[in-house]
């Protein structure tokens, strides 16, 4: 299976935890499949940086037009606000990914972190360019029902939701309505987006993040099929299959 994975932030640009999460992802599900990545860099070119790793793993990289790069985007809010309403559609994101799609032909589509890669103009480039693609979402946060992206408002108040959140929320539910899965960290995190009209027609799916334990001299060695590995690292690969083999149509945005 050709799996594309699209993340705003890779390795080694940025190193939180959802950047990591998709580099190990890639690298884990590269043994047995063929893998894409779509992430941005700073700068600007208008054709996306192609390079492929030494696991076989094809990124593509995009420098979008916009006022700065997520990792050194101003903190002032005329700034935010500026970058947020560039990022609503940008035809560039959305020209790259339908020229991507089209070359390499993916499977499945699996989102993750996107904001500064523009979301509708990533999901809209799919059913225009390969309407039998499914598309697969990790939820890394709440950047999908708040503006914050953490439901917690930084004056200290939680996400009631306030105006800004709902509109947000609103145009979101909108773009990930037809998203086949969604595989959350916690119930907690998917509960909330249930609760305000996320992914209810979505295979749901919860896996907890991995944690590599400190290595112990009394542990015994873990077996070849990865049994007494506390923190192996989980991939959705069984619901990869599931979802795109049961998906018969496009889905629209």
């Amino acid at each position: 299976m050709k799996i594309c994975l699209v993340s705003n932030l890779y390795p080694p640009l940025g190193q939180g935890g959802a950047e990591i999460y998709v580099g190990r992802s890639a690298t884990a599900l590269a043994e047995d499949h063929q893998v894409v990545v779509v992430t941005s860099e700073p700068g600007f070119h208008l054709a996306p940086r192609r390079e492929v790793t030494r696991e076989g793993i094809v990124i593509y990289r995009l420098a979008r037009l916009n006022i700065a790069h997520n990792v050194t985007l101003p903190l002032p809010l005329l700034a935010q606000a500026a970058y947020r309403a560039i990022d609503l559609y940008h035809p560039q994101v959305a020209a790259a990914m339908s020229q991507i799609i089209r070359r390499e032909r993916p499977d499945l589509i699996h989102l993750h972190n996107w904001v500064g890669l523009s979301l509708a103009a990533l999901l809209s480039s799919v059913p225009r360019s390969a309407p039998h693609i499914p598309v697969a979402m990790t939820l890394h946060d709440y950047g999908l029902l708040c503006a914050y992206a953490s439901i917690l408002h930084p004056d200290g108040h939680t996400c009631a939701p306030d105006l800004p959140c709902r509109l947000l929320a609103n145009l979101n539910r909108g773009l990930v309505n037809r998203t086949g899965l969604v595989i959350s960290p916690s119930h907690y995190v998917l509960d909330q987006h249930l609760q305000r009209g996320f992914f209810r027609q979505a295979t749901q799916q919860i896996l907890p993040y991995g944690l590599e334990p400190a290595p112990s001299p009394l542990a015994n060695s873990p077996s070849p099929s990865g049994e007494g590995r506390v923190g192996a690292l989980k991939t959705p690969s069984t619901s990869y299959i599931w979802v795109a083999s049961s998906s018969t149509k496009a889905p629209r945005f």
